[in-house]
C-alpha cells in the first residue's frame, strides 16, 4: 500500500479548493481533498510529498532566475487579487488568479524556504491571509445568489466553480441532489468528485495507507493533552473555544483559549480577547505565532491534534515551559 501524508486542514469553500488544486497541479503534485462536513483535509501520496520537499523545492532555491521570476509573478498576482473586483462574471478569472498565486504560495509558507530565500519572507507577509479573505468574499457572493434563487445557502461551501458560473448565467442548478450530498462529505482527487463514500473506503480502493482513522475527526478517547512548539511564553488556565471560521470567532470571550487549525488576519478581533492560542499547524513564524508575540499572549503551535483532543468548554492548562496543553479535570 502507498502511504498518504496528511498536511493541512482548511475551512475553504469548494470553489477555492478547485483553484488551490490547480496551483499544485502546476508542479504535477496531486492532492487528495477530503471534506468531513466541517473542513477540508489535504493529503499527498508520500512519494509526491517527498518529491516536493527533496526535488522541486531545492531546484527553485538553486535556480536564481527561476526563483526571481516566480517571486515577481507572485507579488504581482497578490497585488492584483487584493484589488480584484469580484462579480459573478469574474469568478473564473478570480479563480485563475488564485491558482497562479497558489503555485508559489506552497513554497513561501515553508519556513525552510524563506530561510534559504529571505526575499520570500516579504512575499509571505504580502500574501498574509489574502486567500482566506477572498474565499470569504466568494462564499458570500455565492450565498447571496443561492438565497435569491431559493436554494440552500449552505451550498456555497460545496459548489464547484463551473456550477457557480452556470448558476450565475442560467439562474438554476442542475445536479442539486449531488450538491446536497457534498454537505455531508466529499472527496476530490484529480478530476474525480466522490460523495457518499467513507474516506477509509476510498483509500482502500486506491490501495492507500491512511495514517488517520475515523477517530481523527472526533474527540480522541482518553487522550487529555497535546504538545507543540512554544511561540510565546506564559502559563494560563482557561476555557477552550474551537474556532474553525470567522463565525466561530464570535464565541471567543475574554480569557478564553482559542484553539484552531490555523489562524488568519480576519480573526484579529477575537485574538485580542483570548488569553492564549493553540494551533494544530504552523511554527514560530506562522500567523498565530507572530500575532501572539505582538500581543504578548501565550501561544503553542504545531500540536497536530489540539482541535480533536479538546472540545468547546474544556478547561485546560497551558504551560509554555513544556509546550503542553493539558485537560484540567479537577
Amino acid at each position: 500500500m502507498q502511504p498518504l501524508k496528511p498536511t493541512v486542514k482548511r475551512d475553504l469553500c469548494l470553489a477555492s479548493i478547485e483553484a488551490w488544486k490547480k496551483g499544485y497541479d502546476a508542479w504535477n503534485i496531486p492532492v487528495i481533498f477530503f471534506f468531513d462536513g466541517i473542513r477540508v483535509h489535504f493529503y499527498h501520496l508520500q512519494t509526491d510529498f517527498d518529491r516536493l520537499k527533496a526535488e522541486i523545492t531545492p531546484s527553485i532555491i538553486r535556480d536564481e532566475a527561476l526563483f526571481t521570476a516566480k517571486n515577481n509573478r507572485f507579488l504581482l498576482d497578490v497585488a492584483a487579487l487584493k484589488d480584484f473586483d469580484l462579480h459573478p462574471w469574474t469568478l473564473q478569472k478570480c479563480a485563475d488568479l488564485i491558482s497562479s498565486i497558489m503555485s508559489f504560495y506552497i513554497f513561501v509558507v515553508s519556513d525552510k524556504f524563506v530561510e534559504a530565500k529571505p526575499e520570500a519572507w516579504e512575499s509571505r507577509k504580502a500574501s498574509e491571509s489574502i486567500l482566506y479573505e477572498v474565499d470569504e468574499v466568494i462564499r458570500k457572493m455565492i450565498t447571496r445568489f443561492l438565497s435569491v434563487l431559493g436554494y440552500d445557502q449552505r451550498w456555497a461551501r460545496v459548489l464547484r466553480i463551473d456550477e457557480a458560473v452556470e448558476m450565475f448565467k442560467t439562474y438554476r442548478l442542475r445536479n442539486r441532489n449531488e450538491i446536497a450530498e457534498r454537505l455531508e462529505m466529499y472527496i476530490l482527487y484529480k478530476n474525480e468528485m466522490v460523495t457518499g463514500k467513507r474516506f477509509e473506503v476510498f483509500c482502500k480502493e486506491n490501495d492507500w495507507e491512511n495514517p488517520d482513522s475515523s477517530s481523527a475527526f472526533v474527540r480522541m478517547g482518553e487522550v487529555t493533552e497535546a504538545q507543540g512548539t512554544v511561540a510565546f511564553a506564559g502559563s494560563v488556565t482557561g476555557e477552550v473555544v474551537i474556532v474553525r471560521d470567522g463565525d466561530d470567532c464570535k464565541l471567543v470571550g475574554d480569557g478564553d483559549i482559542l484553539v484552531a487549525t490555523m489562524t488568519n488576519i480576519t480573526w484579529l478581533p477575537a485574538m485580542l480577547r483570548y488569553a492564549a492560542i493553540v494551533t494544530d499547524e504552523g511554527g514560530i513564524t506562522c500567523h498565530a505565532a507572530i500575532t501572539a508575540r505582538e500581543l504578548q499572549k501565550p501561544c503553542i503551535t504545531g500540536t497536530k491534534n489540539a482541535t480533536t483532543v479538546f472540545k468547546n468548554g474544556d478547561i485546560v492548562d497551558l504551560n509554555t515551559e513544556t509546550g503542553k496543553i493539558t485537560l484540567n479535570i479537577q
